[in-house]
């Protein structure tokens, strides 16, 4: 299991349903890996798998790309999701859809992202090959969509970094805001704190419990008091409200030598703590 993301609103709360959070998560098998959908208990070892994802691109295959961020536009009353179509040139591809993909076996119509040739400039809102791990949200306060997508940086050897961009649309029109400092960044998320924004993601292969949250101010690197957590993992911070407080949990999971044994892509790591900013210790 990897690639874990709540399933969230369009301003990206997190959904809560029946006193459980849904997730997508990447089932990796040796050969192959699907969309797999799980309910969890917060706060619990309760994980349930409930759905399964698959992806159609106009070419009638059914293809088990991951990676998914996948909202719920409560006045629109439609989902809306991007996803990274490993199964096509490893860009993205997005669609919105009116049937509820948490449970049983689903289909989605997707649309790909227009391709980026040599031409262009390598940090427009087209798709590359080894773009990876989106993530988006509208943020009412600007009237903008903003969207996250991990990309090969050419001016670090290819290793990835985010670029973020924002728009009136939650598809298509964006234009470059920012990006990520040079590392090995993976798995981010916008996550909403205290009315504040954050981004939190994964970077370097070679340390464990190595995160980044970045907000308004800059970068901060998380400082763990664990051992544990994975290496460049991903930064899935649920904020989730249980009576008059506020539970901070992040999942996160192995990677390749993150065990004993030469491949993990299973072990989950769950933490919690009732604050997180950029300058506590979790």
């Amino acid at each position: 299991i990897a690639d874990i993301r709540p399933i969230r609103y369009e301003d990206g709360s997190v959904m809560l349903d029946g006193g459980k959070i849904y997730l997508t998560a990447s089932i990796r098998m040796q050969a192959q890996m699907f969309q797999g959908i799980f309910s969890w208990v917060p706060g619990t070892a309760e994980f349930a798998l409930t759905g399964a994802l698959f992806y159609n691109s106009g070419d009638g295959k059914w293809c088990g790309d991951v990676a998914a961020s996948l909202l719920y536009h409560r006045e629109q009353k439609q989902w809306l999701l991007w996803v990274c179509a490993f199964s096509h040139g490893h860009i993205l591809g997005h669609a919105s859809f009116e049937g509820d993909v948490r449970h049983g076996v689903n289909v989605v119509d997707i649309t790909l992202m227009p391709k980026g040739t040599e031409g262009d400039n390598h940090w427009d809102f087209l798709g590359f090959g080894a773009d990876e791990d989106p993530d988006f949200f509208y943020d009412a306060a600007q009237n903008r969509w903003m969207m996250a997508i991990c990309r090969s940086d050419p001016e670090n050897g290819g290793k990835y970094r985010y670029a973020f961009f924002s728009s009136d649309r939650p598809f298509d029109g964006y234009t470059l805001i920012g990006r990520g400092l040079p590392g090995a960044e993976t798995g981010g998320s916008f996550v909403r704190v205290d009315g504040k924004q954050y981004f939190v993601c994964g970077n370097d292969f070679n340390l464990t419990s190595n995160y980044r949250i970045y907000d308004a101010d800059g970068m901060t690197e998380a400082k763990f008091n664990f051992p544990d957590g994975g290496f460049r993992g991903w930064g899935t911070v649920i904020p989730v409200l249980c009576g008059s407080r506020i539970r901070y949990m992040w999942i996160t999971f192995d990677r390749h030598c993150g065990s004993s044994y030469n491949w993990s892509y299973g072990n989950l790591y769950v933490y919690e703590s009732d604050l997180m900013n950029s300058n506590d210790e979790v």
